[in-house]
């Protein structure tokens, strides 16, 4: 049976407008496969920068803090600062004018009170040959000559007795919140004899220190008020040059040292043994 020419055209156009359709259907899938998959990356990139958004937000927050931390710690600086500025300060005038040279050694000292003063000049002007005092700086010097043979720390019998008269002075009421500090001295000849006591002048003056220490103990001075130190040769009264310079660099020096702890006692000063 032949098809009539009008049925043939209306088939051939249904299934021209088929195949027509069947491809948009397809294109639009593709289509919409790759708008979802363009949606999720977008999703997963809106998620990865929130995670990196969340990490910065953390980040600046301990930045935040360690700058807060940083600050507070800038301000107490700045407040121990202005302490130390003023402690400082306070030192600067204290040490203002101060001599320090080697020859010359820094004591902190107490002023004395008149009593106490009077009672040690008097005791210098008895025994004007062995002993000098110096008001200004509380200090008793002696020869050390006068106090031991030569090389030894034996202190002579003569001695004895102008030792137990100071020790008399320091152990009256006005000198008991007073400090007695025994400084050694020698010349810079070196030790020939008794090296195996003494191997160096800094032994010899520190024992000969702690023999008037001794002297002193035994005249019932009380031990926690007692110091002893040695110089040896490097703390010259004058240079070591001839006989007579040495003997005045052969010396013992005793200091009455205040006690800045004791609340009775004034602020003290510091200042080097005169000359």
């Amino acid at each position: 049976m032949r098809l009539m020419p009008t049925t043939l055209a209306i088939l051939l156009g249904s299934i021209l407008v088929g195949c027509v359709a069947q491809a948009d259907y397809d294109q639009l899938m593709v289509a919409n496969k790759a708008a979802l998959a363009e949606k999720e990356a977008s999703e997963q990139r809106a998620l990865d920068a929130e995670i990196q958004a969340d990490a910065l937000r953390t980040q600046l927050l301990s930045r935040e803090q360690a700058l807060a931390a940083s600050k507070a710690l800038i301000d107490n600086l700045k407040g121990e600062n202005d302490q130390l500025d003023a402690a400082f300060a306070t030192m600067r005038d204290v040490v203002k004018g101060v001599d320090f040279s080697p020859q010359r050694p820094l004591i902190i000292q107490t002023q004395l009170p008149p009593a106490l003063d009077n009672a040690l000049r008097a005791f210098a002007a008895s025994h004007p040959d062995a002993v000098e005092y110096d008001s200004s700086r509380g200090m008793v010097k002696w020869k050390s000559d006068l106090l031991f043979a030569s090389g030894s720390d034996v202190v002579r019998e003569d001695a004895k007795s102008t030792l137990r008269s100071f020790a008399g002075v320091i152990n009256t009421v006005e000198a008991s919140n007073f400090d007695i500090v025994v400084a050694g001295h020698t010349d810079d000849d070196a030790i020939r004899h008794s090296r195996a006591r003494h191997p160096t002048n800094w032994h010899l003056s520190a024992h000969r220190a702690i023999a008037v220490s001794q002297q002193l103990l035994e005249a019932q001075i009380n031990p926690a008020r007692l110091a002893v130190v040695g110089y040896g040769e490097y703390r010259p009264f004058v240079s070591n040059t001839g006989d007579q310079n040495k003997a005045l660099n052969r010396r013992v020096e005793i200091y009455i040292s205040g006690r800045p702890t004791t609340a009775a006692q004034k602020q003290p000063t510091i200042g080097e043994p005169q000359k």
